[in-house]
């Protein structure tokens, strides 16, 4: 589900590190806007767009499996897929809440009863989104809702630890006080509330028992740049255990922390990354990818993820980044862009040995993208080519790292809403292989061989014999 796990921590653990290959596995010219992180489960990849379909991708070599149209046109699925239990959880900018089997992607149920918009949580049988106002929990296995608590301008996906559920209501920069909330998550009854300030974008993560949060704060009266701030909150009690502000100005922090291995990692919209102490809030490291001041296309506003001992983080200029966790050093970085375009990288993906990340820009141009980032020395047993020196061509439909041949075309728009399709499987019985038939030919020799033998056995036998 969306960064990772139910706390939104982003933290894959694995033997991903400097020595890591990374590889293109493979790649979709998807022709769509991709605003939804993929989610990974089993072997399969999940992911929404813009033009309102969910897809299902074989993890591996990138095959279509199945798509599902989540609604009418204009409403897209922005929404980052939970799956749990054999089910796909996912919502759609038109506010509805979809159960998908994940198998085959046909509709389970469909709540429509409030406008909901966010990335599902799910755990102890109950989903969980935030809902344009609201808070919502349904029943994960018949869609009837359990609560909804009305929370003003709360639009982001909820986060879990214990028995509460955490959201932040974002009313933009002049609509007074945005607060972090905590909730009951059985009943929804509000347990306590903290006042952050202006421009709160970011959704909480819980780690620990400490809420952390993201926000831009303006110093200056009606200044449209922020100074970036990172707050840590007990998450029982709400009180606040340290803050940090970014001393940049314009350095507005709109998305979720991810939190490993003792550190804090953010994105700022003035293009860096920042590493502070979980405990104490000290700034480690920070990295700066901008090389004008204050480019829009530098900004990063998506969630880093954390693999092993890996820092990965998208850009507005269209580059993925890898860092060292520890110490910020950059490790690798690849252009997801087309030729001649500058799109924006969404928070990406780890699992199995594979990095999944795509962009969000016209529909012409935006792209999906698998790595294979294992090292020399671990991961899965995969066949890989090298990574290339250019992007690849968003027309390529020939997967660089398998010999499976991958269709770059969107769903159908003619398929109609609230409906799944799957490619159509072959009838024609394969061929024999060779290695097939050169085991019958070897074991027919040896048979006549043997024939043979006994023939002249028989024959000798009977010449030696008294007449």
């Amino acid at each position: 589900m969306l960064h990772h796990d139910i706390g939104h921590s982003s933290y894959t653990p694995g033997p991903y590190s400097q020595a890591s290959v990374f590889a293109i596995q493979w790649f979709h010219a998807t022709g769509d806007f991709m605003r939804s992180s993929p989610a990974v489960v089993s072997g399969v990849v999940y992911v929404g767009s813009s033009s309102g379909y969910v897809t299902a991708y074989d993890a591996l070599t990138g095959n279509l499996i199945w798509t599902y149209n989540a609604g009418k046109i204009g409403a897209g699925v922005v929404s980052s897929p939970a799956v749990v239990s054999g089910v796909v959880y996912v919502c759609s900018d038109d506010g509805h809440l979809y159960s998908l089997d994940a198998l085959t992607g046909k509709q389970v149920w469909n709540y429509t009863g409030t406008s909901a918009v966010s990335s599902p949580v799910v755990a102890n049988g109950v989903v969980y989104v935030g809902a344009n106002g609201s808070v919502l929990a349904v029943n994960a296995s018949s869609g009837i809702k359990i609560w909804n608590t009305t929370i003003a301008y709360c639009y982001g996906s909820p986060a879990l630890f214990g028995n509460f559920v955490y959201v932040s209501s974002s009313g933009g920069a002049y609509l007074g006080n945005n607060y972090v909330y905590a909730l009951d998550a059985a009943t929804g009854s509000i347990l306590w509330t903290y006042p952050i300030g202006k421009g709160l974008d970011s959704d909480p993560t819980v780690v620990n028992g400490v809420v952390y949060v993201g926000f831009g704060v303006s110093i200056e009266a009606n200044n449209p740049l922020f100074y970036g701030s990172v707050y840590a909150l007990d998450a029982l009690s709400g009180t606040k255990i340290w803050n940090f502000t970014i001393s940049v100005k314009g350095s507005d922090v709109s998305t979720s922390p991810a939190v490993a291995n003792g550190l804090v990692y953010v994105c700022s919209i003035d293009g860096s990354v920042y590493a502070l102490s979980a405990s104490t809030g000290f700034q480690i490291w920070n990295y700066s990818t901008v090389t004008v001041p204050l480019p829009s296309s530098n900004s990063m506003d998506c969630s880093p993820a954390v693999a092993g001992s890996l820092v990965i983080v998208g850009s507005g200029n269209g580059y993925i980044y890898a860092f060292d966790a520890s110490t910020g050093t950059k490790i690798w970085s690849y252009s997801l862009n087309s030729p001649g375009t500058a799109l924006r990288v969404n928070s990406a993906v780890v699992s199995g040995g594979l990095l999944y990340a795509g962009t969000d820009g016209y529909r012409s141009v935006s792209n999906f993208f698998a790595f294979n980032i294992t090292s020399s020395t671990s991961g899965p047993t995969l066949t890989i080519a090298p990574s290339p020196s250019t992007t690849p061509s968003p027309v390529s439909t020939t997967a660089t790292a398998s010999s499976a041949s991958l269709s770059t075309e969107s769903p159908s728009p003619l398929q109609t809403p609230g409906t799944s399709t799957m490619p159509p499987s072959s009838s024609t019985s394969p061929s024999p292989t060779i290695p097939e038939f050169s085991s019958w030919l070897i074991f027919a020799l040896v048979a006549t061989s043997i024939l043979a033998i006994a023939i002249f056995v028989r024959r000798s036998h009977s010449y030696f014999l008294p007449s």
